[in-house]
């Protein structure tokens, strides 16, 4: 995941530069990463299948997808990911894994939350729709960089203000 420092720095460039963000969420981020080894799961309660040819009620399921809670669901939706940035023309910085740059943007990584930074909006909006038609990654799209992490963030020409509650 992404530093709370290079989000800090990141924020401080934005405003500096004048830059536009995006803030995205990968709708099921862990199940839209394939597995590279067989993983079978027990059925869950309240599933019933009828005797088939003499086998046992008790089956098993096979995992085409990672699923939330394997151990490595995250690796495989951060190979996933940044192999996707990758095709797009960023590289990860030697910093911090999580923040990429390339075509004159920046993506910060926190799990399945992106934030997108850069001068033009209407590229950041393009590689977003581009994510979504051509990597067929099920992405929701918010406005701006308001939440993150916990923290509500509010913006104006020359300012953040981080504020988390509760």
């Amino acid at each position: 995941v992404v530093a709370w420092s290079t989000v800090r720095t990141m924020m401080r460039i934005s405003l500096k530069e004048k830059w536009k963000s995006r803030q995205v969420d990968f709708a099921n981020a862990f199940v839209q990463a394939d597995l590279k080894e067989d993983v079978y799961i027990t059925m869950p309660p309240g599933f019933s299948c009828p005797d088939y040819m003499g086998q046992p009620k008790d089956l098993a399921m096979k995992l085409d997808k990672s699923l939330y809670g394997l151990v490595q669901a995250p690796l495989y939706w951060y190979n996933k990911l940044t192999g996707a940035l990758a095709s797009h023309g960023f590289e990860p910085s030697d910093h911090d894994k999580c923040l990429f740059y390339g075509n004159g943007m920046v993506a910060l990584i926190y799990v399945d939350d992106v934030v997108f930074f850069g001068p033009d909006q209407d590229k950041i909006d393009k590689l977003i729709n581009s994510m979504r038609d051509i990597d067929k990654f099920n992405i929701n799209v918010e406005d701006d960089f308001f939440h993150f992490l916990g923290v509500d963030i509010s913006k104006d020409d020359d300012t953040f203000t981080l504020k988390q509650t509760g």
